[in-house]
């Protein structure tokens, strides 16, 4: 009976949040060949409650409910930024395949803070928290944080806005602990632009055939159309630019990162001055109310 087989998690989309990952997901979990997961984000290996000298992994399991499912996988974008996920990865399937999406890391901290903004200005409503920090706040608070290295809960909010960013770094360390050829790294834009090569992309790495006929692009979690804050500023952005360069330079000389196109990145086309950041300061205030 096919339901009486479980199946370790083969691979895993491990990053990056605000990146079209539950897009992704959502169009691998459609495949025949891979088994449908309980649910989107496993969270196992970022956990906080697990006793790591002693792992359950048979409980970190898929059960197989068709006879063509040779493969399951998890997509938790915390993966790749949470401290020693990737290791204990490792420790539970040294063979797992590693996807990552990377996306301009100043786009991906707005979207961050407005998804954060949004979640808790819900929560206000209805009497249950605080709304979370204005972007301001964020700059001035988190910016210059590092990667953690030690797991820890109150990093996982607005204190992780900018260190999320720092792509190479993150990569460097997971090239210590899983090969080069275990790791597909994409790029959001290219995504978007050409989802059914990007899916050919993934099934060969994961060593399924391809898609017949490759499914929809579904916008997963899109978000409200604004939210109430503090728009950022042209300065404000110059300034977060200059808090990646140095990593933008680590992560270009990856060989995991050949091919990405970074220079359309806006982050990198204001530290090459082609782009003003008060152009994409305005383009972000259309997503913002001051409320």
């Amino acid at each position: 009976m096919t339901s009486d087989v479980r199946l370790r998690y083969g691979f895993a989309i491990v990053g990056v949040q605000k990146a079209g990952t539950s897009t992704l997901s959502r169009a691998i979990t459609d495949h025949p060949q891979v088994a449908r997961a309980p649910r989107k984000e496993a969270t196992f290996f970022n956990s906080l409650t697990v006793d790591w000298d002693d792992p359950p992994y048979d409980d970190h399991t898929v059960v197989r409910t068709r006879p063509e499912e040779i493969i399951a996988g998890d997509a938790t974008p915390a993966y790749l930024w949470w401290p020693h996920a990737l290791e204990r990865m490792h420790d539970y399937n040294p063979d797992t395949r590693v996807v990552a999406v990377l996306r301009d890391p100043i786009e991906r901290a707005f979207s961050q803070w407005r998804m954060q903004r949004e979640r808790s200005a819900r929560k206000v409503a209805q009497g249950r928290g605080p709304l979370a920090e204005d972007w301001p706040d964020v700059v001035e608070q988190h910016l210059d944080l590092p990667l953690p290295v030690a797991p820890s809960p109150g990093f996982k909010g607005s204190a992780s806005t900018f260190s999320r960013g720092l792509y190479g770094e993150q990569l460097a360390r997971g090239l210590a602990v899983f090969d080069a050829d275990q790791w597909l790294v994409l790029e959001f834009g290219a995504m978007l632009r050409d989802f059914p090569g990007t899916l050919d992309r993934l099934t060969d790495h994961l060593g399924l055939r391809r898609f017949g006929h490759a499914p929809p692009m579904h916008h997963e979690l899109p978000g409200a159309p604004q939210v109430t804050g503090t728009a950022p500023t042209g300065a404000e952005l110059a300034r977060i630019a200059e808090r990646f360069r140095a990593d933008l330079a680590v992560l270009s000389r990856l060989p995991v990162a050949a091919g990405l196109d970074l220079g359309a990145w806006p982050t990198r086309r204001i530290l090459d001055g082609v782009l003003d950041p008060e152009d994409l300061a305005a383009r972000f205030a259309r997503r913002i109310s001051p409320g």
